[in-house]
């Protein structure tokens, strides 16, 4: 299937709405797998629940340190769409200033 990659949007969140609708694999783990819909799907949900704690008022910035498992691609994916929306965000990103959210886990 091919991909087009609206001009407008050359980033990890144009790549992936790019392939929002698309039912191959875009992600496995072991024995598990999820189309590329389905990981789209995930990730907009995983920053749903991130917007969902964003103080208002202050700087908003997720650190992911989780071992490369599912829930660190959704996440990372799920942060990607919220600074794509905040895009002030990428201004306090290039300036150094510090996670307000951290999400820590270890791999069962």
């Amino acid at each position: 299937m091919g991909v087009t990659v609206p001009a407008a949007l050359p980033t990890v969140t144009g790549l992936l709405l790019a392939r929002a609708r698309d039912p191959e694999p875009g992600l496995r783990f072991e024995d598990r797998r999820w189309s590329w819909r389905e990981h789209v799907g995930e990730c907009a949900r995983y920053a749903a629940v991130l917007r969902a704690r964003r103080a208002a008022g202050r700087p908003f910035h997720v650190g992911v340190l989780i071992d490369n498992v599912p829930e660190f691609w959704f996440t990372l994916c799920g942060a990607a769409f919220v600074i794509w929306r905040h895009r002030s965000n990428i201004a306090r990103l290039r300036a150094g200033t510090e996670h307000r959210l951290n999400l820590k886990g270890a791999r069962p």
